[in-house]
């Protein structure tokens, strides 16, 4: 990435929390902008959290050394945290 590059920087989407329409808006915000790099940060997901039925079979927990919560990914397609 160099001078004149764009970066889209996407905070604590907290999806369970404000919805799909928040999501799809934020992705419409981000296309307009289309940066060359997209960071993804934060709190993605809230407990409770049920629409991961489609990662099962490819992610089994999703975590962060800096931080001491955890989200993983259950067999019903939940997400439920714990501390490290």
């Amino acid at each position: 990435m160099g001078l004149g590059s764009k970066l889209a920087f996407v905070p604590d989407l907290h999806y369970h929390l404000r919805g799909e329409w928040y999501i799809e808006t934020a992705a419409d915000a981000i296309r307009r902008v289309d940066p060359d790099v997209l960071v993804i940060a934060g709190d993605l997901v809230d407990e409770g959290t049920r629409d991961f039925e489609g990662l099962k079979g490819i992610l089994g927990e999703i975590s962060c050394n800096e931080n001491i919560l955890y989200w993983v990914i259950t067999s019903t397609g939940a997400a439920t945290r714990g501390g490290q």
